[in-house]
């Protein structure tokens, strides 16, 4: 299956590239756990902010398989390392990079049918109250458990690095049987508005990466999406869980 990816990228002309496991600043959000090494080093947990680097110096369309690490994750579906695909397209519209992750999750799991809502149409039915709750309690547990359910227009508020417009989060994400599989955006690249959310979102008081902050200013417009190759991997071999692959 890593073949399996690599030629997919390489018959859309999409350079692998590989970027360091260690950083001296960490990726920052609220809802992950960076972990610190002794000489004051984060192992990263995305290799976004790297890759955003090569973008903002005319890399142009590139992929990345590599390993990620999240402090405190563990369970079924859940482990403190893991293997993140994540890639970025110069000419590609928003609706066409779901396809073309629609496409290499298919690599694994087949042609699937496709359910597509909004974040608001998903929450529909469900309980209000804390959003990260109701959306793994009851909205993720309710999906159609042989579809690929494609979810858009997310709040404003769960941006992260994506472009907002007209209040909507210009972000996806897919999954399938409620497990989630991917998470795209049409990525950010006003530099001040992506400072003032990392410092927002930097409770724990990780130091920012200001490089990164510089790179935005010379990033080309782009869409970008990481997926989950473990959770890929698992689906493909027919597992229940995780800890089975490792």
């Amino acid at each position: 299956m890593l073949a399996a990816v690599r030629h997919f990228f390489a018959e859309r002309s999409v350079m692998e590239v590989d970027t360091p496991l260690l950083a001296a600043t960490p990726p920052i959000d609220t809802y992950i756990d960076i972990f610190e090494t002794t000489c004051g080093h984060y192992l990263h947990s995305s290799p976004e902010y790297a890759m955003k680097k090569l973008l903002s110096k005319g890399a142009g369309d590139i992929y990345q398989m590599s390993h990620v690490y999240r402090k405190g994750e563990l369970g079924r579906l859940h482990n403190p390392v893991f293997t993140m695909i994540e890639w970025y397209r110069m000419h590609l519209t928003f609706d066409q990079l779901i396809e073309e992750t629609i496409a290499l999750i298919e690599l694994f799991v087949g042609p699937r049918k496709q359910v597509r809502l909004t974040h608001e149409e998903a929450l529909e039915g469900h309980p209000i109250g804390d959003l990260h709750y109701v959306w793994s309690h009851h909205v993720e547990p309710a999906m159609d458990p042989e579809a690929l359910t494609i979810v858009t227009d997310f709040p404003a508020s769960e941006a992260a690095l994506a472009k907002v417009v007209d209040g909507k989060a210009q972000r996806f994400e897919i999954y399938l049987g409620g497990i989630e599989l991917a998470n795209g955006y049409d990525e950010l690249t006003d530099s001040s508005e992506q400072l003032k959310r990392l410092q927002d979102a930097n409770t724990k008081n990780y130091p920012i990466d200001y490089e990164l902050i510089e790179a935005l200013k010379t990033l080309p417009n782009c869409v970008g999406v990481a997926a989950g190759f473990d959770r890929l991997l698992m689906l493909c071999e027919k597992r229940s869980e995780l800890k089975q692959n490792i």
